[in-house]
């Protein structure tokens, strides 16, 4: 039997239910995956006490319609079946839906998709938590947003296509704000989520931004890293094996624009595995711009300003 929501604190259900609802948003993970990340967000509780709170958080926002639970073999690439709302709740009290050992690689197993009002209530969320404040109401829905997943990774073939930048970073306001918005956001994400190369970011900015040459993007992704960077959001960093912790040092502001115009910065292949590459890092006030651009983003309309700060984030 799934537990009532209300039987745990809300200092446990707030960043659980973030958690959970990035979960949705950001990949196709198994409830298993969902439960480790909520465990990594509520250190030094019993893993029982972590799976209960789960099963309560997926359960109430499923039931909510800000989380579709779905059920299939390999949903990564072929997607799966939404489960019925009366079998729901027997899905997820079943404690087999919950152990990856009670799965072979083969097997169909459940997961969460984020609705388009889940995605909203992501960005929501995530805002005021990285504000250390009570979330603002949602606002009246204008339309719905165009999907919610994209691809972070540049393929052989998109590094191939990006050929060179100009020696000089461009004007952001150069660009269109149809292009600049989602490019920003794009920017942004891979600051919060992820350490990435530059030119893996600008293959997420392609995405973003589809049907635009490939050198229209490299020169729109420049500018927006570049202003954010600038801006304090983010801090331009340089360092070799950054995925897996190696050593890392802020690239100091008088380096910052010859670092980003120099085409070598944003060419994969320029790049032997273990060399020094630059990435950038989200500051605190850049994952509240973040969340604060998403959820705007997500519903339809122009960002609100920022809260008044309230604390120092840790």
């Amino acid at each position: 039997m799934i537990p009532r929501l209300e039987e745990f604190p809300t200092a446990e259900r707030a960043p659980a239910e973030l958690e959970v609802l990035s979960s949705g948003h950001e990949d196709v993970y198994g409830l298993w995956d969902i439960a480790a990340g909520v465990n990594g967000e509520l250190p030094g509780r019993a893993v029982a006490h972590v799976l209960r709170l789960t099963q309560a958080v997926v359960f109430d926002l499923v039931e909510r319609g800000l989380l579709e639970l779905t059920y299939g073999r390999e949903l990564r690439d072929e997607g799966g079946q939404i489960v019925a709302a009366e079998h729901r709740e027997a899905a997820l009290a079943d404690p087999a839906s919950w152990d990856p050992y009670a799965h072979a690689e083969a097997d169909p197993y459940y997961t969460v998709t984020g609705t388009p009002a889940g995605i909203q209530e992501y960005y929501r969320l995530g805002w005021a938590a990285a504000e250390g404040r009570e979330p603002q109401p949602p606002s009246p829905p204008l339309h719905e947003p165009d999907g919610a997943s994209r691809a972070h990774r540049a393929s052989s073939a998109d590094r191939a296509d990006r050929a060179r930048a100009t020696p000089v970073i461009p004007r952001l306001d150069e660009f269109p704000i149809a292009e600049r918005a989602p490019a920003e956001l794009e920017v942004l994400s891979s600051g919060h989520e992820s350490v990435y190369a530059l030119w893996e970011i600008a293959a997420g900015v392609n995405t973003a931004v589809p049907g635009r040459a490939v050198a229209h993007v490299l020169r729109l992704t420049q500018a927006v890293v570049f202003n954010l960077v600038e801006r304090g959001l983010l801090e331009l960093t340089y360092g070799r094996g950054l995925e897996s912790g190696g050593a890392s040092q802020v690239v100091a502001a008088e380096h910052r624009e010859a670092a980003l115009a120099d085409p070598a910065s944003w060419d994969g292949y320029a790049y032997a595995e273990a060399d020094s590459y630059y990435t950038v890092t989200g500051t605190p006030a850049g994952i509240q711009e973040y969340y604060r651009l998403g959820w705007a983003a997500a519903e339809g309309r122009e960002p609100q300003p920022p809260s008044p700060p309230l604390h120092e984030p840790d």
